[in-house]
């Protein structure tokens, strides 16, 4: 048998301190059909965990949050959520994927080295300044590990007696997650320089 849902008075539960029902639909909704979904377009858990995670937190806010008007049909609502959050993803992946293929380890070396003369300056000017930006927005641990492997070209397996970890695995997983960070904090970068808020 089909689960039936009533988002009105799931809405109505909670708005008086009874979120059992409303709990219940929006887990239905996601195992059902958000998630299989979203999985099925990206072709990764990760990304449609966190696409589905975004899309409830932003359906949560709405109608429960700011308690904005129901829509008639909260599932064919959530479905265009999904669409378009799907959508946004492929195209911020795509944006970035662009950025950072010109980013490379000799242009971290100008950066930190402070040399002057960067060859072509005037067309990597803005894309150093954003990677310097987003690297200054890194925690101390990430600017330390980038600077020993990706700058210095010391080893991980150093690397990991130096700082600490565990295992050579946690220093390399951790990299990778700092290099992903500076990837998106450099995109961010370069979108609000190209609002007009960039100063050379």
């Amino acid at each position: 048998m089909a689960y039936e849902y009533n988002w009105p008075l799931a809405f109505e539960d909670a708005r008086k301190d009874n979120r059992k029902l409303l709990d219940e639909h929006i887990y239905e909704v996601y195992q059902s059909f958000l998630l299989p979904f979203a999985k099925s377009k990206t072709n990764s858990e990760d990304a449609a965990l966190e696409i589905c995670s975004n899309v409830l937190t932003k359906f949560w806010e709405k109608f429960y949050v700011k308690q904005d008007s129901i829509p008639q049909d909260p599932n064919r609502y959530l479905n265009t959520m999904l669409r378009n959050a799907i959508y946004y993803y492929y195209n911020l992946k795509n944006k970035e994927e662009k950025i950072i293929s010109s980013i490379n380890s000799s242009r971290f070396k100008i950066i930190l080295s402070d040399e002057e003369n960067i060859e072509d300056k005037e067309d990597k000017e803005m894309l150093l300044v954003s990677l310097e930006k987003a690297f200054e927005q890194l925690d101390e641990k990430c600017k330390k590990l980038i600077k020993m492997n990706v700058f210095k070209n010391i080893k991980i397996k150093d690397i990991k007696s130096a700082m600490g970890f565990p295992t050579a695995n946690a220093a390399t997983q951790k990299k990778v997650l700092c290099l992903k960070n500076l990837r998106k904090l450099t995109y961010f970068e370069i979108q609000h320089q190209n609002k007009g808020t960039y100063e050379k």
